[in-house]
């Protein structure tokens, strides 16, 4: 059994190869069905390390943490602001990441804090990046306007299933006989 609070604690380490292969093992945990809730603040940590490697590996284990069902969205902040990370392979990994959390996602209400989480985000990442990197801007837009069209597809899907929970009368199928002795008014107990 793979101690998760020990892996935490040497995702400090000062050796990049080590931090990598930490949040690699992380991921792969994850994967393996395993809790890493205590593990999702220091991969969001870890997503701002000065080596790529180590933020795509933090970045792929919050994804396969999200996959297993896992709360990331104290991570999205940061996940949001990786989106503009110079490696290519950071910001595909932060946006599967985001796009697993969203899939996973099992409430309406979480959706929504999830979807307030990335529109602040967002939000905050425009005003920083407001001065010479609208090119950039307009790559992390289009992805932000996927994760948002996802949300609302989600959030209108559970919503349906909700409601159809909720629903305490079936609705009479469309045609047939039953539609055609309510409008014809005659019932089995008309005549008494």
């Amino acid at each position: 059994m793979v101690d998760i609070e020990e892996l935490v604690r040497k995702l400090g380490d000062p050796c990049a190869e080590t931090r990598k292969s930490l949040a690699g093992a992380l991921g792969r945990t994850a994967n393996q069905g395993a809790n890493i809730t205590v593990a999702i603040p220091a991969l969001a940590k870890a997503l701002s390390d000065e080596v790529s490697d180590v933020r795509s590996y933090a970045a792929w284990a919050l994804g396969n943490s999200a996959l297993q069902g896992v709360d990331i969205t104290v991570a999205i902040p940061v996940l949001v602001k990786t989106l503009s990370d110079v490696a290519g392979d950071v910001q595909w990994n932060a946006a599967e990441a985001l796009e697993k959390a969203i899939k996973k996602c099992a409430s309406v209400e979480a959706l929504n804090v999830m979807e307030a989480k990335l529109r602040e985000s967002y939000g905050a990442l425009r005003r920083e990046c407001r001065y010479g990197k609208k090119a950039e801007l307009a790559g992390i837009g289009s992805v932000f306007s996927k994760l948002t069209n996802q949300i609302a597809k989600k959030r209108d899907s559970l919503a349906a299933k909700r409601d159809i929970l909720l629903d305490e009368k079936p609705k009479p199928p469309k045609g047939g006989v039953y539609q055609q002795i309510r409008r014809s008014g005659t019932g089995l107990l008309r005549g008494f």
